[in-house]
């Protein structure tokens, strides 16, 4: 339980620090792709860190894989992509609501 612990602090620890840089880089860089790219890399750093520690770190095939299925960190990037989708999803539901004579 401690190793698990570790991983979720350090794979959260490095979200957490790609999110803030991306807010931070967001407010100083207008129209810039830089502070996407700064979110995504920790995203996916974080992501392949989740992995290979468990691998390295723990003792039996059992906790390596429970550690890799359970650990919350390793879904962001499938939560940030559905978020997209479906935000995507209700404005095409939104606009095809408007009406042909609309404006």
């Amino acid at each position: 339980m401690k190793k698990y612990l570790k991983i979720l602090a350090i794979t959260a620890g490095i979200q957490i620090i790609s999110f803030c840089l991306f807010y931070l880089s967001d407010r100083l860089l207008t129209n810039s792709m830089l502070p996407v790219c700064i979110m995504l890399s920790g995203i996916i750093v974080s992501e392949a860190l989740g992995i290979i520690l468990p691998i390295k770190w723990c003792s039996t095939k059992k906790q390596k894989v429970l550690s890799i299925i359970f650990l919350p960190t390793n879904y962001t990037l499938l939560f940030l992509v559905l978020s997209v989708v479906f935000f995507v999803h209700g404005l095409l539901d939104i606009l095809t609501q408007i009406p042909d004579n609309f404006g």
